[in-house]
């Protein structure tokens, strides 16, 4: 059973033995099988990619962790609760005054985002620069390898569609050269099935 269906497959695709296989056929089984080899050089590629991206991504996490300093600061006033009810998707976080102590050890004041509800006082640990202003947190290994993962991807996913797009057009022109060849083909045999017509 499987090796028939193996048969039917390797038919389908113009490999083995087909007396009825035309040249159109073979360029489309060639250009099939080219793609099918591209598509799988581009595997290790993407591997390489993933890692090269997560060990650069490292270097840069770290160099940006030296940079930055982690302190505490805390919020001058409740945050607005949130109105209405609750909806689908990302919801905005208020922004609230707040406090905190940059490395330099002179006190900063400045808006913070924080949850809807918060009250006064809260403690809220946050990353500053070295100018003691606010700044978004260094990525983590973690952060950093779904990046890398999502780059790979990327490469891989484009791969993909070029091919695909390239195989499309190369079964187009040759489905038209096929109709082309059909055509001359049926004006050649047609008369010949023609019979006069006897009242």
């Amino acid at each position: 059973m499987w090796t028939y269906r193996i048969a039917m497959l390797l038919r389908r695709f113009s490999f083995g033995r087909n007396p009825l296989r035309r040249r159109s056929d073979r360029i489309e089984s060639s250009v099939l099988t080219g793609m099918v080899a591209l598509l799988i050089a581009v595997v290790p590629i993407a591997i390489q990619l993933n890692e090269d991206s997560y060990q650069s991504g490292l270097r840069a996490a770290e160099h940006r962790t030296t940079t930055l300093v982690q302190t505490t600061a805390i919020l001058q006033e409740d945050a607005p609760p949130l109105d209405g009810p609750a909806v689908r998707g990302p919801v905005q976080k208020p922004k609230v005054r707040a406090v905190w102590t940059a490395a330099d050890g002179t006190a900063r004041e400045g808006l913070l985002e924080v949850r809807s509800g918060t009250p006064a006082g809260m403690r809220i640990p946050v990353w500053t620069d070295r100018f003691g202003a606010l700044t978004s947190a260094p990525m983590t290994p973690l952060d950093v390898r779904s990046h890398a993962v999502v780059a790979a991807a990327a490469l891989v996913s484009a791969w993909v569609l070029v091919l695909m797009i390239v195989f499309y057009v190369v079964r187009k022109v040759l489905d038209h050269y096929r109709l082309r060849a059909w055509e001359d083909e049926w004006g050649q045999v047609e008369p010949k099935w023609r019979r006069p017509t006897r009242w």
